[in-house]
């Protein structure tokens, strides 16, 4: 698992971010891991899938 401090354009909207989609699987291949969780300049986890679990924590 990696953190990517990054932010969506519009992270109320349904839509796919290329670029950042893009630096996450660049993630994923580079550094061999399974999960990048999203993490905004606040410090908080944007976004993570975990079974049976919603994540709301602040990284600093």
């Amino acid at each position: 698992m990696k953190l990517l401090f990054a932010e969506r354009n519009n992270p109320n909207a349904k839509v796919m971010d290329v670029s950042l989609r893009a630096a996450t699987d660049q993630i994923k291949q580079n550094d061999e891991v399974y999960e990048v969780l999203l993490v905004d300049s606040e410090g908080l986890l944007l976004k993570a899938a975990v079974p049976m679990c919603s994540l709301s924590v602040r990284m600093k």
